[in-house]
């Protein structure tokens, strides 16, 4: 998967660092996030989008945000530098990539690509710039960049931070966002971005189509595009609070503060159509479990195991993407969220709750794992990937349970492919 996806990108710079190369080094991101973005698309395409969406959100997370809040925090085209090499950072490539996902958000998938129709068109065998870039776009869609630009000029990660209150009386329920970018160290004061904030509100019977009553921020179908400092938006028509669910997807580069109780997190990851959403919600309450931010830590843990075990009882669900959501949060991430860091306290932590979790759902793991190896069999292609990811992720659960490690010897020793003979030493 590494290799192909390295192809692709190599490739596609033909097109998007080649043929359009670039006036100056400030410019870089133009040919890198853009390429970077295209070799995520070709991934996603070939393979589980779902799955790879997740795996680039995971290392933007654990390397770009940690970029954002320190002391080398630079904004996407950074305005200096002391030598070339100080460019190829994660935020220059991967939060680059984000903001023309972003764009692809704004615009849609004809919108985008009828943009990018014009870049390419206008500027082949040209030393282009970010504008260049953002005036085609401007120029096929009829709409202004111009706040949107402010991703490229601005370092630091925002956050969201957003409340909300139902009125059962009158059927209004209100969401408040504020937004706030932390000041870095050349950048001590901040604006407000634009952000396109993809969402969803379930009811009791499934998703709710809400009337937008009031608002201060343009609503597009599912997106809410946050412009300011703070936005107020108000929905009617509604019988019982909704369960809120916020940046599906990850439509957007931001860190999200609200504040759900385990059970909405539990209901979440069963209900949510966004299947980034459903491991994100899997995420947040195996965070909140390992770092006892709930009030009832045994309510929590029985929320988050009867999740994981609705999730691996599902047979439609893509054996690759369960693999991913039986990955708990691990010590970096971890490590990101506390102030003083007690590195014994969260391995126990995590290594117990992957214990207690594993004992619950025996069963179901050692099903699992039979009922996929004729799949898993299989060559390199990817139905046979995705069983080997999820029966692998099994037997690492299992052999929790035996100290002897017996089920991972068997797959060692009669493995036909790498993946399963590392899985089994791993184990």
């Amino acid at each position: 998967l590494a290799i192909e996806s390295v192809i692709g990108h190599e490739y596609f710079h033909n097109w998007s660092g080649n043929r359009v190369t670039l006036r100056d080094w400030f410019q870089l991101s133009l040919k890198e996030g853009l390429t970077v973005f295209r070799d995520q698309e070709f991934t996603a395409d070939l393979h589980s989008r779902a799955v790879k969406r997740i795996e680039d959100v995971r290392l933007l997370r654990a390397r770009q945000f940690a970029e954002d809040a320190g002391a080398l925090a630079h904004p996407v085209r950074p305005a200096e530098y002391r030598e070339i090499n100080n460019f190829y950072t994660l935020t220059v490539y991967e939060k680059g990539a984000e903001i023309v996902r972003i764009l692809h958000t704004l615009l849609g998938e004809a919108g985008f690509r009828a943009g990018l129709d014009r870049y390419f068109a206008d500027n082949d065998g040209r030393a282009a710039t970010v504008e260049d870039f953002l005036a085609a776009f401007e120029a096929r869609s009829g709409r202004d960049l111009a706040h949107f630009a402010r991703w490229y000029a601005q370092a630091g990660t925002p956050v969201l931070r957003i409340e909300d209150d139902f009125d059962a009386a009158t059927g209004r329920y209100t969401l408040r966002i504020q937004q706030h970018t932390p000041p870095t160290p050349r950048q001590p004061e901040t604006q407000p971005l634009l952000v396109p904030l993809r969402f969803a509100l379930h009811g009791e019977d499934g998703p709710l189509q809400a009337r937008v009553a009031q608002s201060d921020a343009p609503v597009e179908g599912d997106l809410i595009l946050l412009a300011d400092e703070r936005h107020a938006l108000v929905f009617e028509g509604i019988a019982t609070r909704p369960l809120p669910a916020f940046n599906q997807g990850f439509s957007a580069p931001v860190k999200l503060d609200y504040l759900y109780t385990p059970q909405q997190l539990g209901r979440l990851a069963r209900v949510e159509q966004d299947a980034f959403n459903r491991w994100e919600a899997l995420q947040r309450l195996a965070t909140g479990v390992l770092l006892s931010r709930f009030e009832d830590l045994r309510d929590a843990e029985a929320a988050l195991s009867a999740a994981l075990g609705d999730l691996l009882a599902d047979p439609a669900a893509d054996p690759a993407f369960v693999a991913e959501c039986l990955v708990l949060p691990d010590f970096d991430t971890l490590a990101e969220q506390v102030a003083a860091i007690d590195v014994d306290g969260l391995i126990a932590a995590r290594e117990d709750l992957l214990d207690r979790l594993a004992e619950d759902h025996a069963d179901a793991l050692e099903a699992r794992y039979h009922a996929l190896a004729e799949a898993a069999a299989g060559p390199l292609d990817g139905p046979s990937m995705a069983a080997r990811s999820l029966r692998n992720a099994c037997l690492a659960w299992l052999t929790r349970l035996d100290p002897h490690a017996r089920l991972a010897e068997a797959q060692f020793a009669a493995a036909h492919v790498m993946t399963d003979r590392l899985g089994a030493l791993r184990c």
